[in-house]
């Protein structure tokens, strides 16, 4: 039942894709048309002409809807599955990755998460400065799927779409690795967006295959 409900949504995905959502390529704002299999429909004169670039843009897409689709149904049995078996999974509750102080989990580890009660410590409020201490599934409640990602109507490919007052230093971090942000604007008051969130994904290579390697939240802070 749950691979028949992953495949409708997948299909929902790529018809809400078609229907308008639109995302940025190294910066460069690109109409999202057609279906799901991005790949296919690559020309190798985007992105000066570097198809290999190009193609991993794509497939960071794909994957990253994939994650989403997992993250959706709170499936971490196969959300583990796209998860970097050698460096594990980072998760940050800021845009300030720490890969010292940020909380790294094995595929193993992720895939137990529906079940594992344990309060971990996951980062600091940004603010406030209080510490995050909640169990994974609480985590991911507030921290990863805080909206309903799987319908944002902008998604940005190696592009920050939107900063707030936190260091950003994904691309320090992660100098080799493709990664996607899925934004949700919130309310404006006045000419401020006060509620804004991004869900940033983050891929690495692991033996020439694009694997998950962190969940990053970043939201407006005051």
């Amino acid at each position: 039942m749950k691979k028949i409900l992953r495949t409708v949504l997948l299909v929902v995905l790529g018809i809400a894709i078609g229907a308008g959502a639109f995302w940025l390529l190294d910066g460069r704002e690109k109409a999202v048309i057609g279906s799901y299999n991005y790949p296919g429909k690559v020309s190798s004169t985007d992105n000066a002409g570097n198809t290999e670039c190009v193609l991993k843009n794509w497939q960071a897409v794909n994957l990253a809807y994939l994650t989403v689709s997992f993250l959706r149904l709170n499936d971490y049995v196969s959300l583990s599955t796209l998860v970097n078996p050698e460096f594990g999974l980072v998760l940050s509750p800021t845009p300030t990755v720490s890969l010292s102080s940020n909380q790294c989990f094995s595929a193993e580890q992720v895939a137990a998460f529906g079940s594992d009660i344990t309060e971990y410590v996951w980062g600091v409020t940004n603010g406030s400065g209080e510490p995050i201490e909640l169990t994974p599934s609480e985590y991911f409640a507030r921290y990863v799927y805080k909206q309903d990602y799987a319908f944002a109507k902008t998604i940005g490919v190696n592009q920050i779409v939107r900063s707030g007052n936190a260091l950003e230093n994904v691309p320090e971090v992660f100098p080799d690795a493709e990664f996607v942000d899925f934004y949700m604007p919130g309310e404006t008051i006045g000419e401020t967006d006060s509620s804004w969130t991004i869900l940033r994904l983050v891929f690495e290579e692991n033996d020439g295959k694009l694997m998950l390697a962190a969940i990053i939240h970043s939201e407006y802070t005051a």
